[in-house]
């Protein structure tokens, strides 16, 4: 299913995309040109799997990651020394946690949501996705198959490959902003798509495009 057709879900896969590009755009201009509050903040459920991207930003970046898990946030107080604080969440996000996000990003400080700090499962917390700007349609019976153009799902219920499950569904990402450097910087787009927003009365208009195929829509 083509992301064309459904804008609501380009706003959620553009969550993880853009903040991936986010920190390789902001890490490269940081090794550019070094500044105070070089250490960064990781809040994770799985350490393990974030280790690449923490090497990545310190030989790229010059940045110092403190990862903690849940239990282990630093005081309040001490998160404004962070150049930024990224978040690696994948079950469930505690409301110490939810809240001390909020209030920091409301305070000026920069704040990545990674991976599924955007799912259903974080539809069930309180103030986190008015924070973020987002809603996902029927989080609850996200795990169910979905029908092209139904609501917010992880998969269609496809058989696939054998032994390989999810055939996956074929997703088009459009660069709506082609000139900015984190969209830009050593990222190469496909032809053109033809693509008009559904939330704003802007006309159809031809973008750089990348098309991929996903096996679940979290």
């Amino acid at each position: 299913m083509s992301i064309l057709s459904r804008p609501r879900w380009l706003r959620h896969l553009l969550s993880f995309f853009s903040a991936t590009l986010l920190l390789v755009g902001g890490a490269r201009l940081a090794a550019q040109t070094p500044a105070a509050g070089q250490r960064l903040l990781l809040v994770h459920d799985n350490a393990k799997v974030t280790e690449p991207l923490v090497a990545f930003l310190k030989e790229h970046g010059g940045f110092d990651t403190l990862v903690v898990d849940q239990a282990h946030l630093p005081p309040a107080a001490e998160w404004s020394g962070f150049r930024a604080v990224l978040g690696y969440v994948h079950g469930k996000l505690l409301e110490p946690t939810e809240l001390a996000i909020i209030d920091y990003t409301k305070k000026g400080g920069r704040f990545v949501a990674l991976h599924h700090m955007v799912s259903s499962g974080k539809a069930e917390n309180k103030y986190y996705f008015d924070f973020m700007g987002l809603r996902l349609e029927d989080p609850k019976n996200s795990p169910t198959p979905k029908e092209p153009g139904g609501n917010y799902g992880w998969y269609t219920g496809g058989k696939g490959e054998p032994g390989k499950g999810e055939p996956g569904i074929e997703q088009t990402l459009v660069n709506l902003n082609p000139n900015h450097f984190i969209t830009s910087n050593k990222v190469t787009w496909g032809a053109t798509a033809h693509y008009q927003s559904s939330d704003t009365l802007d006309v159809a208009r031809e973008y750089p495009r990348s098309s991929c195929r996903r096996a679940r829509l979290t």
